[in-house]
């Protein structure tokens, strides 16, 4: 696990877009104030605000105030903070750089999409808001989180490809569900120097059916694994295929490997579930690292998706107007306290009432 290094100087390096006469509060300090906040995982502007209201004398006494910004001044923020997202996405990406000075190992990235569901107004017919998000396993962080505007997730996606390529040169790889499964976006992965690693389902069904066929032959590398979950017996096995047909290479010319992953579930009353699932990806690389590729790519789902719609209240967030950046933030908090303890929500619900334990976090004393 990488050492996750403070957020702080990061975000306080973007530039100061207030007007300079009527600058009543310290920069730096409006930015203490936010990230302090949302380490106790509100679930608005508004619950933010108010978690610093119940905190005020301690954060004066702490951080030397006279007073605290009011709501109007915190509201006016995060929606300036919407229109400099530019800026914003940079010091995320910078600070996300500064984990990986220099890139020795492959940096194993998850891409999905990400919806926002109470930001739905049926009566204005306005769908809605919905994110695509770039996923990195070693920091538990979604370093990128671009607005889809209507555009199908594997072209948002591929336009954000070249500044993983900034970050990471060519040692990193991203795994992605069936929805981004087409030739042009395993292209646009490999033109950026990048490796894959894509499920294959029914919407690429002849290849899926050669990828089948293929597994007829024996197998280059098996993997088995048992888990006991609640009562029931799953059992896994994962094999490769380095020999691939020429339809697969037609489709996805710098594939290397195709994989099947069988899962034998043993339920409570005996009865047998046995599903099958394939992938294919431009690494070359043993059952055992595919095993572990496959199981990290759902991260992405159980911990920042669904972590920031149970803890933060995302789906539920009616509101539209500087969510992106609040999700973007909810990201980095979540990050934050995941480097203390898996358990986010214990975590959270501690710093709600005693704050001090945040400072550490972000490299306060």
């Amino acid at each position: 696990m990488v050492k996750i290094i403070s957020p702080l100087p990061f975000l306080t390096h973007i530039p100061d877009w207030r007007t300079q006469n009527r600058i009543q509060y310290d920069w730096n300090t409006l930015w203490v104030l936010i990230c302090l906040s949302l380490l106790a995982a509100p679930t608005s502007i508004l619950a933010l605000c108010h978690w610093l209201e119940d905190h005020q004398e301690w954060l004066k006494q702490t951080l030397d105030l006279e007073r605290l910004p009011s709501q109007a001044t915190l509201y006016r923020f995060f929606w300036a903070l919407e229109q400099h997202q530019g800026l914003f996405e940079t010091a995320l990406l910078d600070w996300t750089a500064s984990h990986f000075p220099a890139v020795h190992e492959r940096v194993h990235l998850a891409v999905d999409g990400k919806t926002l569901k109470g930001s739905r107004r049926v009566r204005q017919g306005e769908p809605a808001l919905a994110f695509c998000s770039f996923y990195i396993h070693a920091l538990s962080l979604a370093c990128l989180q671009v607005p889809l505007d209507g555009t199908e997730e594997p072209r948002c996606a591929a336009r954000q490809l070249e500044k993983l390529q900034a970050l990471f040169g060519e040692r990193w790889l991203l795994t992605a569900d069936a929805g981004y499964t087409d030739a042009p976006f395993a292209q646009a992965v490999t033109a950026q120097g990048g490796a894959y690693f894509l499920a294959l389902k029914k919407n690429m069904k002849v290849v899926l059916e050669y990828a089948q066929f293929a597994f007829e032959f024996p197998a280059a590398d098996v993997t088995h694994d048992t888990e006991h979950r609640s009562g029931e017996i799953w059992t896994r096995t994962l094999s490769t295929q380095n020999v691939l047909p020429d339809e697969v290479l037609a489709a996805f010319p710098t594939a290397k490997t195709l994989i099947r992953r069988t899962h034998r579930i043993r339920r409570h009353d005996g009865e047998v579930v046995v599903e099958q699932r394939y992938a294919v990806s431009s690494l070359a690389a043993s059952a055992t690292e595919f095993e572990n590729i496959w199981r990290r790519h759902w991260a992405i789902e159980n911990c920042s998706h669904h972590r920031r719609d149970t803890l933060f209240g995302e789906d539920a967030c009616r509101s539209r107007r500087a969510c992106g950046v609040l999700a973007a933030l909810r990201n980095v908090a979540l990050t934050l306290l995941s480097s203390v303890s898996p358990q986010v929500v214990r975590q959270a619900r501690r710093l709600r009432i005693q704050p001090r334990l945040a400072l550490p976090l972000l490299g306060l004393t």
